[in-house]
């Protein structure tokens, strides 16, 4: 059985680290990127995606428009 991958983007070493323990916590393959833009590169693969909660807002809609793409 294949785990949901989820893509974890915080520029914030602490905060990627922490994030990414608790998802692979609840058992979730989970990728990690401290930058957006390799991070939107990387969408394709991922089924979900975590971004900081200080992730500048125009990045932010960047990334939820393209997870619905």
């Amino acid at each position: 059985l294949d785990k949901e991958k989820i893509l974890v983007v915080d520029d914030e070493p602490d905060a990627l680290e922490l994030e990414a323990f608790n998802l692979k916590q609840e058992g979730l393959d989970v990728v990690t990127d401290a930058d957006g833009a390799t991070a939107m590169r990387a969408l394709a693969t991922p089924v979900g995606v975590v971004v900081g909660s200080i992730c500048p807002s125009d990045l932010a809609e960047k990334f939820r428009k393209a997870s619905r793409a």
